[in-house]
């Protein structure tokens, strides 16, 4: 896959619809790329990819490093080399951030990767609780919420064009895992301190997905899908 590629495996669409049964394993997600998100079978918890290791943020407030046999139905993955890159040394709220990458970036009609690396004053998180079949809609899943004060870690994830709101998260979809692997999840609101910015803008998305029958033979409801998509993320 070239650099300057992004790989998708399934959609935020169908995942929001109930497509939330894992079908591709971590190890075969690994072989994609060093850098991503997504989440995990039955969308148990946040899955953050940084430095080719693969990280489970669970709804329960802790950390997992995933081994490679888990299975996810849903993620977004590169080989991270940056395009553009800058440091903050001042307070910005994630706004006054993402205004600054949207300026730095190739352009607001391609992919780009964003990983933000530093201190950060804080941090507001939640993750998904794991879910069973029956599945309800994405958006009726109540969400733990999590926080932060002056902690070193990583944003990880990825900017989206609004052509492909239901493929992916129009804007920016971001996930964080701290320095010390013991906090992170699904980035809600945060506040720099100290980061350094880095961008890579994408040529290419390589959209995959399921094989399995249960997914190939479903008629998902997507009536609605681009609302629960913004309420939900």
């Amino acid at each position: 896959m070239s650099k300057n590629s992004l790989y998708q495996y399934g959609t935020i669409g169908s995942l929001m619809a109930g497509a939330m049964d894992g079908t591709d394993t971590i190890n075969d997600f690994l072989k994609h790329g060093d850098f991503g998100i997504g989440t995990m079978d039955g969308v148990d918890g946040e899955l953050v990819v940084l430095d080719g290791q693969a990280f489970k943020m669970s709804a329960k407030g802790y950390v997992v490093h995933l081994e490679g046999e888990e299975k996810l139905p849903y993620g977004a993955i590169a080989h991270f080399h940056a395009n553009h890159t800058f440091t903050i040394q001042d307070e910005l709220d994630n706004e006054a951030i993402e205004a600054l990458i949207l300026d730095k970036m190739r352009s607001k009609n391609l992919f780009a990767g964003v990983k933000i690396s530093g201190t950060f004053k804080k941090m507001h998180t939640r993750a998904m609780p794991k879910q069973e079949p029956p599945y309800i809609r994405f958006s009726e899943v109540e969400q733990p919420n999590f926080y932060a004060d002056e902690i070193k870690g990583s944003i990880v994830g990825f900017y989206s064009p609004a052509l492909f709101h239901g493929t992916s998260v129009a804007g920016f979809h971001i996930h964080f895992i701290s320095d010390d692997k013991k906090f992170g999840g699904h980035v809600l609101d945060y506040v720099v301190e100290d980061v350094t910015v880095e961008i890579q803008d994408y040529a290419n998305l390589i959209q995959d997905f399921p094989k399995e029958a249960e997914f190939l033979d479903t008629e998902f409801d997507y009536s609605n899908i681009a609302e629960e998509i913004s309420l939900s993320e």
